[in-house]
């Protein structure tokens, strides 16, 4: 047997027959999108999938996971359906609430969608590992449409520059849209790959859970931006890997501190990422 590898109980056999078993039902189901489903189906079933995959196993179990020949494949389409659906799913909401005639106030939409009202709230429990005292521009990596880390920034902090960054252009072109329709101040976005973006004025960046490239953009950070910088990221837990990416940490940076985010669609974590001299006794 190789070295550092222990054997697989019975117990542990039979769950992750069990979650393979689980994995193949909801493939054989979303492969069907493109032919059959409606979006609303769609969207149900990427419902029941998100759910299920925030509670089954742990970390123990997901590596053992990770060691079958199966789950690369499975990650790369579970992967790619998670992107879309997320998405699509805040593009529509966001729609709704620009063809909402309605007098009741934007804000007050937002939040009465159970999606973004628990993206929304989770931000409370990850922005408690920062220290904003000092902070005076704010960078959110993977805003996308619905840029729920951007509007909890500015209701419940005096930070005066707020920006969000998306590489989708409709995501960029949604969240300008809001902030037209909400009349908000402090806030910006930008169009841009977060690999290429300047981090040097950046004192503090949220990297979103579902944002894909995150080691690529950690050495971005790490080469752009300066010692002062806090970088706070979601970081996916158990069975979570399967659709949002993990990462490798720059060598000058490391984990200062973590804390777990809960609510009822998503459990995960956020790290708190400081820079550190690797050289220094």
């Amino acid at each position: 047997m190789t070295k550092g590898k222990r054997r697989i109980t019975q117990k542990e056999r039979e769950a992750l027959g069990k979650i393979v078993a689980h994995l193949e039902e909801y493939r054989t189901r979303l492969e069907q999108h493109d032919a059959e489903l409606s979006q609303s189906n769609y969207f149900r079933i990427m419902g029941e999938l998100r759910s299920y995959i925030a509670v089954a196993g742990d970390e123990n179990l997901y590596e053992l996971f990770h060691r079958g020949k199966g789950s690369r494949l499975y990650a790369a389409f579970f992967r790619s359906q998670n992107d879309y659906y997320m998405r699509a799913m805040e593009t529509q909401q966001a729609m709704e609430l620009f063809s909402s005639e309605s007098d009741t106030p934007m804000g007050d939409h937002i939040f009465s969608q159970v999606h973004t009202r628990d993206h929304y709230i989770q931000k409370a429990e990850s922005f408690r590992l920062a220290d904003l005292s000092t902070v005076r521009q704010v960078v959110s990596v993977g805003c996308g449409p619905m840029p729920e880390t951007v509007l909890w920034v500015r209701d419940n902090t005096s930070i005066p520059d707020i920006i969000g960054i998306d590489n989708a252009h409709e995501a960029i072109h949604l969240c300008r849209r809001l902030v037209n329709q909400l009349c908000l101040n402090r806030v910006h976005f930008q169009h841009v790959d977060a690999r290429d973006y300047n981090y040097k004025s950046a004192d503090l960046v949220f990297v979103a859970n579902f944002v894909a490239a995150k080691t690529g953009i950690l050495d971005r950070i790490a080469q752009t931006g300066n010692s002062r910088t806090q970088i706070l990221v979601e970081v996916p837990t158990g069975l979570q890997r399967l659709v949002y990416s993990d990462f490798v940490l720059h060598r000058f940076l490391t984990v200062e501190q973590e804390a777990m985010t809960d609510s009822r669609h998503c459990r995960q974590k956020t790290q708190k990422i400081v820079w550190f001299d690797p050289y220094q006794d």
